[in-house]
């Protein structure tokens, strides 16, 4: 079969599927203001809390 008239090659890059590759790969990368949420120090109230919550769920279970 041969080729259309309209049919031509796409004249393309070999850097644009590397950079699309790139471009794909930072956008699935935690965000900055995630990252600090990770790292934000826990408090201990919140600890204490939460384990004295567990312990009434446990009595309750039990």
């Amino acid at each position: 079969m041969t080729k259309h008239i309209i049919d031509r090659t796409r004249d393309r890059k070999a850097s644009t599927k590397v950079e699309q590759y790139v471009r794909i790969e930072a956008e699935d990368l935690p965000h900055p203001q995630t990252k600090t949420l990770q790292q934000r120090p826990h408090h201990a109230e919140t600890q204490t809390r939460m384990k004295r919550f567990l312990d009434i769920e446990r009595r309750k279970d039990g």
